[in-house]
């Protein structure tokens, strides 16, 4: 698992880090306590990409809109967002380039509030 976390750690700037550690921080976790948490979010159930469509693509990731929902897929691991108000997809797409590093910061903070609207985030790691 602290595989995972790195991974997704290693693609943040160091501001980016920074602002996840005070986040954990102000939420009062311990490691382990925040490891546990972080765990529950992990998955090996695989996902059904045909209702998505691949609008981004680079070298390490593409990113997939569905209907209430997008995909960071970086081949074994994949992010799933659920999002909890279906109008924001719309506004995602205006912000595609930097929608990879706002979900890894509030997903690493375990935060459903911020620029994305978060209903609930599943990390498959095939």
């Amino acid at each position: 698992m602290n595989e995972i976390i790195n991974f997704f750690k290693n693609k943040l700037k160091k501001k980016d880090l920074e602002r996840v550690e005070r986040c954990i921080v102000n939420k009062r976790f311990t490691l382990e306590s925040y490891e546990r948490e972080f765990e529950k979010h992990i998955t090996n159930t695989p996902l059904d990409l045909s209702p998505c469509r691949n609008i981004k693509h680079e070298n390490d990731h593409n990113i997939l809109l569905c209907t209430n929902s997008y995909i960071i897929d970086y081949g074994k691991i994949k992010i799933k967002v659920d999002l909890s108000d279906s109008a924001a997809i719309e506004l995602l797409e205006y912000n595609i380039d930097a929608l990879e590093y706002m979900t890894l910061v509030q997903i690493l903070s375990l935060s459903k509030e911020g620029a994305i609207p978060i209903r609930d985030f599943y990390i498959i790691n095939d």
